[in-house]
C-alpha cells in the first residue's frame, strides 16, 4: 500500500509498508516499512522488487544473536580503535 506524506521541510515523499510473511519462530506476523521516495512510482517498483525477493526466498529470518555474540563482535572493533591501555 503506497502512501503520501509531507516531509519537515514541506516536500511531498511516498512510504509503504509491506507484508513479509509470518516468523516461524514467533507466529507474528513480520512487516516492513519504507519511506522517502520520491515518486509514487519508485515506491512501487521498491515495493514489488521487495515482494519479488520474499516470494524467491521466502521469509529472511536474521539468525538469533544473543547479546554475547554481539557484544564480542563489538569488542574485536573497539580494541582496534583505542589505544592498549584503555582496552585492557
Amino acid at each position: 500500500m503506497i502512501k503520501k506524506y509531507k516531509k519537515r521541510d514541506g516536500s511531498t515523499a511516498y512510504m509503504f509498508v509491506a507484508y513479509l510473511g509470518t516468523d516461524p519462530i514467533t507466529g507474528k506476523q513480520k512487516r516492513t516499512t519504507r519511506r522517502g521516495f520520491k515518486t509514487e512510482r519508485d515506491a512501487k517498483i521498491a515495493e514489488a522488487r521487495l515482494q519479488a525477493e520474499v516470494d524467491k526466498n521466502g521469509f529472511l529470518n536474521n539468525d538469533i544473536t544473543t547479546f554475547e555474540e554481539v557484544y564480542k563482535l563489538w569488542l574485536e572493533q573497539y580494541e582496534n580503535t583505542v589505544r592498549e591501555s584503555t582496552y585492557q
